[in-house]
């Protein structure tokens, strides 16, 4: 695979002797004192191990588990999942850049994954610097748009970019990857690398579904044992400090996660903190977004089954609790507190200028 840098976007990574940040230069010559400063194709990149013939990041070292698989059926399910939020939001993206006269010239996204997004960014931005990163070498590095350049990186530990560099930084779904405890370091990494003045916009999905049924419950109790760690200490930090970031958002739909959030930007020192949420009914009765979306969610789940205890199940128990599941999103539709639904989460805030 070919080493992609576009000469544009290399003019990003400059020496910063001075702070210690990122001492990137063109492909061929020294990309610094760190594997993690290197774009990924100049690496022998991560170790993985197979379980159940899927592939999955060794994670016995380092900061952070990362518990969906890293191969090609999960990028082909990235790929919708791209396409169903293409499909709700009618844009690539939350913030109302023509409400804010913003139109980026450098765009950052945190956990690209296949890069699909990025890739559309890139066209739509033809005049922008994009860059994506990843902890794994999923990302393409060949027939890329001049415009777009992918690095290895983990958010866990250090984004491999200097200071102020990008006037948009995106992050989407990676709840997962990131337990309550953490999300703080998260925010101020991607605040860090961000320009005063520019924008961070982050999108997750809630951690349980809504409305759920008896399989719909099972999800929710399996999606909580994935995301427990430092939710005690997050939660000890919530009350402290909900006085000083202004309380609870006005309204108690927008759910647990979104109010955790919110007061995260808060704390971080965001400006603008706007937050939105959308309500997506499972299954395929309510049409072509739904019929993805429940694609997507049991994709997640069969990725990350071999860390459930549904891990032991003969395979044609899973098969059959899929069936179920898809039959009562079907007859969900008249259930009085509503169909079974998964709720989008969407933040953005801007970086203040000082």
């Amino acid at each position: 695979m070919g080493n992609h840098v576009s000469k544009d976007t290399s003019s990003l990574m400059r020496s910063q002797t001075s702070s210690g940040g990122y001492h990137g230069r063109r492909a061929g010559r020294n990309w610094g004192d760190s594997n993690r400063r290197k774009p990924w194709s100049t690496l022998s990149g991560p170790e993985f191990n197979i379980v159940h013939g899927r592939r999955y990041l060794a994670t016995s070292s380092g900061k952070g588990h990362y518990p969906l698989p890293v191969d090609s059926q999960e990028m082909d399910r990235l790929e919708e999942q791209h396409y169903w939020m293409l499909l709700i939001l009618k844009k690539n993206y939350a913030l109302t850049m023509s409400e804010y006269n913003f139109r980026p010239q450098t765009i950052l996204d945190v956990g690209t994954g296949n890069g699909i997004w990025l890739l559309e960014m890139a066209n739509e931005f033809p005049e922008a610097q994009c860059v994506g990163v990843d902890f794994a070498p999923t990302f393409p590095t060949e027939i890329l748009p001049p415009n777009c350049t992918f690095f290895l990186g983990n958010v866990l530990e250090r984004l491999p970019f200097q200071d102020n560099t990008f006037e948009y930084t995106h992050e989407r779904f990676l709840g997962l990857g990131v337990q309550r405890n953490q999300w703080p370091w998260v925010l101020a990494e991607l605040m860090r690398v961000t320009r005063p003045g520019g924008w961070v916009e982050v999108m997750e999905m809630d951690g349980a579904l809504l409305h759920p049924g008896v399989c719909g419950s099972k999800l929710n109790e399996w999606s909580a044992t994935m995301r427990t760690d430092g939710e005690n200490e997050e939660e000890e930090c919530e009350e402290e400090e909900e006085e000083e970031v202004g309380g609870d958002l006005e309204g108690e739909s927008l759910g647990k996660s979104a109010q955790s959030l919110h007061k995260a930007f808060l704390r971080q020192g965001f400006t603008q903190v706007s937050v939105h949420t959308v309500e997506v009914p499972l299954g395929s009765v309510h049409g072509r977004s739904g019929e993805m979306a429940a694609r997507v969610i049991q994709g997640i789940f069969t990725g990350t089954r071999p860390f459930l205890d549904s891990a032991q199940w003969p395979q044609g128990v899973w098969d059959d609790f899929w069936r179920v599941w898809h039959e009562e999103l079907s007859g969900s539709e008249g259930e009085s507190k509503g169909p079974t639904s998964v709720r989008i989460l969407m933040l953005f805030g801007q970086k203040p200028m000082r």
